[in-house]
């Protein structure tokens, strides 16, 4: 995974904590300004443990026994009846950890770190666990595939989906990343079946709607900035004013400039992403901050991230509601226009154009795709299709990122 906005900050509140020249210097009328300041904060992101899915997710994630060796394997074929015996008999073995992992998944609210008081030694979640719970259940779909039983498979990939968009509303930027991480192969799988296997039409209305109100569900960058500005700087600087620690800053004058800044990252984050990835690639923001070691600039590598996953999310919709049009239809749509009452239109824009994914019949076929990271629109044709990729992350090295070709 790479450095994220998290490592930063990290190192240079280290810095600065074991700085020689610092000495205490207590401010009780600042420490209480701080301290009130990170309680508002606090309120607003504690979540009670009775209301608290991540509890009960990590509960079963926790409790998944390891996977044997010959379901981790690239060869692994649920569809070869010694393979399947295996994968069986482990989902077997678990059911019960699968069982409470779902429950914490039907509820709204997620909280993966819930001790943010203890400033830089908030607890950072488990991936090892999560990461298990994404490839169980990834099995179980591909499992359910090979038998025929594809809405129980796209359930399966719904429920990883899902946990990733749980992984998105902890406020660490670690986290957030690992939410990507977790998404991006059930996305693929999602639509690799509506191209694959002649879905019938509740199939594709499962995946678009699921799919629909999750991404309405999934937490936004600009929250992660926040936590980390607390947890990592200002949790320890109130410390520092009540002369627990050495801790020296300009409190005010820093905390307005990281607000400004936290604006900006804000504004870039929105969906139109491609004018904020134009504007950073071009290496002239509007705009630039460092404070605490988060420059504007490292921005981009997070937004780039975040741009290939949302083409993916967008792709897959997508391509599931030109099928599902078809279905209904008997034919192709004209234009992507035509799919208003299936996907919505924030649901149909490229993220690395700002306008429509492209899209366009060839004879009874048709291609979609995005124009990817370098912004060029490429027709589509020297790219490989999306879902034969493994992970997201390679999506960057596309030309065009194609979610469908003849």
């Amino acid at each position: 995974m790479r450095k994220s906005c998290l490592v930063l900050i990290f190192a240079t509140v280290i810095f600065l904590i074991s700085g020689s020249g610092c000495s205490k210097q207590t401010d009780p009328e600042l420490a209480r300004e701080i301290r009130q300041n990170v309680q508002a904060w606090l309120s607003k992101v504690r979540i009670p443990d009775s209301e608290n899915g991540a509890i009960i997710v990590m509960k079963g994630a926790k409790s998944l026994t390891e996977l044997p060796e010959q379901l981790t394997t690239d060869d692994f074929d649920p569809g070869k009846k010694s393979d399947a015996v295996i994968l069986r008999e482990y989902l077997a073995k678990n059911e019960d950890a699968l069982q409470t992992i779902d429950k914490g998944l039907s509820f709204e609210k997620f909280a993966y770190t819930t001790d943010f008081e203890k400033g830089a030694s908030a607890t950072i979640p488990e991936f090892k666990p999560l990461f298990r719970a994404r490839v169980v259940f990834l099995l179980k779909g591909d499992l359910a595939l090979s038998e025929g039983r594809t809405a129980d498979a796209l359930v399966e990939y719904l429920s990883v989906v899902r946990l990733g968009t749980s992984l998105s509303h902890n406020e660490l930027v670690i986290t957030w990343n690992t939410s990507c991480a977790i998404s991006d192969a059930a996305l693929m799988r999602i639509g690799k079946s509506c191209n694959t296997s002649q879905l019938r039409e509740e199939d594709l209305a499962l995946v678009i709607d699921r799919l629909r109100d999750l991404y309405g569900k999934r937490g936004q960058l600009v929250q992660p900035t926040d936590a980390e500005h607390y947890a990592f700087w200002i949790i320890p600087l109130a410390k520092a004013a009540a002369g627990e620690t050495n801790f020296k800053s300009d409190y005010r004058s820093d905390h307005k400039s990281m607000k400004e800044f936290q604006k900006y990252y804000e504004r870039i984050c929105s969906e139109k992403l491609h004018k904020s990835l134009q504007e950073l690639g071009d290496d002239k923001p509007d705009i630039e901050f460092h404070v605490n070691g988060l420059h504007s600039k490292a921005l981009f590598p997070a937004l780039m991230k975040t741009a290939v996953l949302k083409a993916l999310w967008h792709g897959t919709v997508t391509v599931a509601g030109v099928h599902m049009f078809r279905v209904k239809n008997g034919k192709l749509p004209v234009d992507l226009s035509e799919l208003k009452s299936i996907v919505p239109q924030d649901l149909r824009v490229d993220p690395f154009s700002g306008k429509h994914l492209v899209y366009r019949i060839d004879g009874d076929d048709f291609y979609l795709y995005s124009i990817g990271s370098d912004m060029l629109d490429d027709a589509g044709r020297g790219s490989p299709p999306v879902y034969g990729q493994k992970h997201a992350y390679e999506l960057e090295a596309l030309k065009d990122i194609v979610f469908h070709k003849p």
